[in-house]
């Protein structure tokens, strides 16, 4: 069997994502692995043009974080009464390929696990601009899961 010893995953709320962290949770505990879940705040990058580096807007940015890591917490808790306890979180604010990748390498990942949003036709998967940025960016395999 191929060991997995930091299995990769973007953590979030629907349905295919909440099935990608089962699945790399899964791989991570039948390799005695680590799970990182990632959650990544886009909604700060997305709003590039109105941010200023005023006070509000950091306190806004860093509301936002916070609600990452509440979300990435909850995903912890889960995890645990499911039996895997090596669970790394980790919060960022950008682009979510981009950091992604980055981590991966920061992390020293053995595998990304993400979601095949688009598993039912070739024309939806290359479509998909963040599936395809990993893939060709990505240091180590990923796995993808199907919705």
């Amino acid at each position: 069997m191929i060991e997995y010893g930091r299995v990769l995953c973007i953590a979030g709320e629907s349905e295919p994502l909440e099935k990608t962290e089962l699945e790399a949770a899964r791989i991570a505990s039948l390799s005695g692995g680590r799970l990182i879940l990632l959650n990544v705040v886009e909604k700060w990058r997305n709003s590039d043009f109105v941010t200023t580096d005023s006070p509000e807007w950091k306190a806004v940015h860093e509301s936002w974080l916070a609600e990452a890591m509440e979300l990435l917490d909850k995903k912890e808790e889960l995890l645990r009464t499911q039996g895997l306890y090596s669970i790394k979180k980790v919060v960022r604010s950008g682009e979510k390929a981009f950091e992604t990748i980055s981590v991966a390498v920061e992390q020293n990942v053995d595998m990304i696990v993400i979601p095949n949003y688009h598993s039912w036709s070739i024309k939806g998967f290359l479509a998909n601009s963040f599936t395809n940025d990993i893939i060709a960016n990505s240091p180590c395999p990923v796995l993808w899961v199907n919705e």
